[in-house]
């Protein structure tokens, strides 16, 4: 009967099903078989050509059908048949306990092939899934089932099932003999009609009426329950493949917007790859297949799709062109907010505590991600500076204060830089004010280089040409205590000359680099600069020579030159290693400025649970499915209280015609606002407005 059930279907199509053959297909891991398929299999896809049409085509799986890409593992196993033109069609087999199930059907076909599918006007591929009725098959059995099975996938698409034989999970290589036989095959003996005698039909009393229930505002949907989801290569290795989120799915049927939230699934099955991974989730009437695609760099979700059998039919839709969750290869994409993500006209997506990683998973745990990387480099890097600014600051504060007569600038680079630093560390802490707190921080950083580059040459050339410690070390230079004397004149000695050098207290001398006459230095024949040299300040019997500084004033000893001349030359090596730093440093704090770890930050650990508003006593609901008329999952809760413009709001038990007209160019068509039951405590001081 449901043979002709079947033929009558296809004729209303207007299509004639071919005589079916079957196939026979088996799987073996090495030598040893581990999944048997005989099966029949017919198609119907409907496809859009020239002007807008429609039409159907039917066609049979073909015996030519390779299972290359066939796969048997401990726990989950898939048969996947694949004909030229790049159609396919698999099943994935999943082990429960001590029995097995059929989780989902894929079909993908290819409507650039003109030979199946002629004057098509698309020529993209197209995969849609299905949740077929094979459960509970025991292990070590065939599950049979003789009788034609109609698999709706979508509304385009229907496949159907006949003589079919498989076996998934062979053991020890041999198909089993034993059978489990489908509830079509079984035959049901009719039980015997009751004769009933003296029926009385009681006509209802005339004016009655008929009292009708108010209508209530439909409640709104609590938060969805958070998987969290695995997939393994095989049973004996670690997860490839990791997923928490809550899903809410947002669809548009028969021009009516319903929302449904996503049972999670007691298990998820999927395929792991080098370019591609896939995860499928199968709950109740609820299909979600999500496929990952990566370029070597960053991966992302490409390719979702959906499939709901619903009271008013099967909704289907998918998108094979997404770019959405975008992160690293060998991160994780984690976003603890509530996510609307529009699929296509009809489909929208919504998700909480989203954390996934589909490809370079280790150990089974989600990996440190891009955004605390790049926070971990910035403040590493930051911290380094400050910590060069700050030795630049003590040596600089060192050697400036060692003598009276030797002022030292090479200090203020390293206050520059040291509060550059500051702020970069403070705005690597940051979320609100980051990006503006950092792009202080680089200009700071960025000042504090040019004036390292400036005092690096200054102090280098400073103690190279005019610190001479050779006398010093030779020990030809005189200290003179406060102890001997407030000042005195000394007598210096040159081969050419003597003279008095006037001295202060706490004063270094040495008299091999003092030039006692005015000839060596000048020269006789330069009159006229001599002239102007008189009448300068400059005091000719302390004239320096060119080559150092014959006395340091206001040191403690002789011993003090010498430790400003390795504190100036440290300083100036501290001024190079903070200009190439902050050089580094402006550019990782550039790079770190605009991410933000809503979007895109990762974390190794699960992510957060948001706490979402709850509706005053929620009715417990009867099924996974609601229909909402009035919902905006995107905006924030509003209540009575905080919209209190009479346009907006006329009354607490809803919208009126009148109302949802005036303000429809606010909200989008198939998506109104969602509003919350008034405030229904009056003495009560109603909640704040909160964004």
């Amino acid at each position: 009967m449901s043979r002709y059930a079947a033929f009558i279907f296809f004729l209303s199509l207007g299509v004639v099903s071919q005589l079916s053959h079957g196939i026979e297909v088996e799987v073996k891991d090495g030598d040893k078989l581990c999944l048997y398929a005989n099966l029949t299999l017919n198609f119907s896809v409907s496809y859009k050509v020239a002007e807008n049409k429609s039409k159907t085509v039917s066609f049979e799986l073909p015996n030519s059908a390779k299972s290359n890409d066939s796969k048997c593992g401990a726990a989950s196993s898939i048969l996947k048949l694949s004909f030229p033109e790049g159609h396919s069609w698999s099943v994935n087999f999943v082990l429960k306990n001590k029995s097995y199930q059929a989780d989902v059907i894929t079909f993908t076909y290819n409507l650039n092939d003109s030979n199946v599918f002629p004057s098509s006007s698309s020529n993209e591929t197209v995969t849609v899934t299905a949740k077929p009725d094979i459960t509970n098959v025991g292990l070590d059995t065939c599950y049979s089932c003789k009788s034609e099975d109609l698999i709706q996938a979508s509304p385009q698409v229907n496949m159907t099932l006949s003589n079919v034989l498989v076996q998934a999970f062979v053991a020890n290589g041999t198909k089993s003999e034993n059978l489990t036989t489908c509830a079509a095959d079984v035959p049901v003996t009719p039980s015997p009609t009751p004769h009933v005698t003296n029926a009385t039909t009681v006509a209802p009393a005339p004016n009655t009426t008929t009292a009708v229930p108010p209508t209530t505002p439909t409640p709104t949907l609590p938060t969805p329950t958070i998987g969290n989801y695995s997939i393994k290569r095989d049973a004996n290795s670690t997860a490839c493949l990791l997923a928490n989120f809550g899903l809410r799915i947002g669809f548009t049927q028969n021009k009516k917007y319903q929302e449904v939230n996503f049972d999670p699934p007691a298990e998820a099955s999927g395929a792991c790859g080098v370019d591609s991974s896939e995860l499928l989730l199968a709950s109740n009437d609820v299909t979600v297949s999500l496929t990952f695609t990566n370029d070597t760099k960053k991966f992302r979700l490409h390719a979702v799709n959906v499939t709901l059998n619903t009271s008013a039919g099967v909704f289907s839709q998918s998108s094979t062109n997404l770019s959405l969750w975008e992160a690293t290869v060998g991160s994780s994409y984690m976003c603890n907010k509530e996510q609307n993500f529009t699929i296509t006209t009809l489909l929208s997506l919504y998700t909480f505590s989203l954390h996934v990683q589909p490809f370079g998973v280790k150990n089974g745990i989600y990996s440190t991600g891009s955004f605390k990387r790049r926070k971990r480099k910035s403040i590493t890097v930051t911290v380094m500076l400050l910590i060069v600014s700050v030795l630049i600051l003590i040596f600089g504060l060192a050697a400036t204060t060692r003598t009276q007569n030797i002022t030292v600038g090479g200090y203020y680079p390293g206050v520059i830089l040291g509060f550059g630093s500051f702020l970069g560390i403070i705005g690597a802490h940051l979320i609100e004010n980051k990006r503006q707190m950092l792009v202080a921080s680089i200009v700071f950083i960025s000042f504090g280089a040019v004036a390292a580059f400036c005092c690096a040459i200054v102090d280098g050339v400073f103690a190279a040409r005019h610190i001479d410690l050779r006398p010093l070390h030779a020990g030809r230079c005189e200290y003179l205590s406060n102890e001997a004397a407030s000042e005195r004149d000394v007598s210096c000695y040159t081969p050419r000359s003597s003279c008095k050098l006037h001295v202060k207290s706490n004063t270094c001398y040495c008299c091999d680099l003092y030039n006692c006459g005015r000839e060596p230095l000048m020269g006789l024949q330069n009159k006229d600069v001599l002239k102007k040299f008189r009448k300068s300040s400059m005091i000719w019997n302390r004239a320096e020579v060119m080559g150092g500084y014959h006395e340091y004033t206001d040191v403690k000893s002789c011993q003090d030159v010498v430790h400003l001349y390795y504190l100036l030359w440290s300083a100036t090596i501290l001024n190079i290693v903070a200009l190439f730093l902050g050089i580094i440093t402006a550019a990782v704090l550039g790079g770190f400025k605009d991410m933000m770890p809503a979007p895109a930050s990762e974390s190794t650990s699960e992510p957060e649970a948001i706490a979402a508003p709850v509706p005053p006593a929620p009715p417990p609901p009867t099924t996974s499915l609601h229909l909402y008329h009035n919902t905006a999952p995107c905006l924030p809760p509003y209540t009575a209280y905080d919209l209190q413009g009479s346009y907006l709001f006329p009354d607490s038990s809803g919208l009126s015609d009148d109302s949802q007209s005036g303000a429809s160019h606010l909200w989008p068509t198939l998506i109104p606002p969602r509003y919350s039951p008034p405030h229904e405590h009056p003495d009560e001081k109603p909640p704040p407005y909160s964004p």
